[in-house]
């Protein structure tokens, strides 16, 4: 089964004493799952903090430190290089204003040039729905 997939989980973002987080986080547990096959420990908690950071920002799909894209209805942060190595990711997420929630949708290890090939879009988007539906969140 991928009764897995369903499970939606709430974390509270990590910030410094006297920065308050702006959105809560939630992730897909296949999110974390895909993550944690690409990523070490080291670099699973660097893209935690990166969350952490982003729930900080008044608008977490604009940012001066952090590269993030939109992709359809949900954004992606790309990172690479640092303790990441070699790996160039791609995490993807939405910001649901209506429970000024970020939630990660899921993770890629982006292998060449291109765009994100759409079978990757496609996941994406139906985890997408998943989430909204899981929230009670109609579609918009």
């Amino acid at each position: 089964g991928v009764s897995w997939l369903v499970n939606l989980k709430r974390r509270t973002a990590r910030t410094p004493s006297k920065a308050q987080a702006t959105w809560s986080l939630a992730y897909l547990e296949v999110a974390a799952k895909e993550a944690r096959g690409i990523l070490n420990q080291g670099q699973y908690e660097h893209v935690v903090r990166q969350f952490d950071e982003l729930a900080r920002h008044e608008n977490p799909r604009l940012s001066s430190t952090l590269d993030l894209k939109a992709i359809e209805a949900f954004h992606e942060l790309r990172d690479k290089g640092g303790i990441l190595g070699r790996i160039n990711l791609r995490v993807f997420y939405v910001a649901f204003d209506e429970k000024n929630m970020i939630c990660v949708l899921g993770c890629y290890k982006k292998e060449d040039d291109g765009q994100v090939p759409s079978y990757i879009k496609t996941r994406i988007r139906n985890r997408l729905r998943l989430a909204r539906s899981m929230l009670g969140l109609e579609k918009g």
